[in-house]
Parts: C-alpha cells; structure tokens; sequence
C-alpha cells in the first residue's frame, strides 16, 4: 500500500494492475501482470 499513488486506477488484490500515463496520449493506461508458473 505504501506504492500506491493517485495514477493507480485499481485496487489491490486484483491480477493486473491499472495505472494512468501522463504524456501525450489520449486517456493511456498501462496494464501490468504477473503470473508464477503454477505446480506440476
């Protein structure tokens, strides 16, 4: 929760995580993941 800053668009817990770009674009957002490889 410390990380969290006002361009973030989501909550935690979720899997991926919004955040707003500022810069040149009209209304970007960046959708980042993460996946571990699961078991076997």
């Amino acid at each position: 929760e410390r990380t969290n800053r006002p361009e973030v668009m989501s909550d935690l817990g979720g899997f991926g995580a919004l955040c707003e770009l500022p810069g040149k674009y009209e209304h970007p957002v960046l959708v980042a993941a993460t996946d571990g490889v699961g078991t076997k």
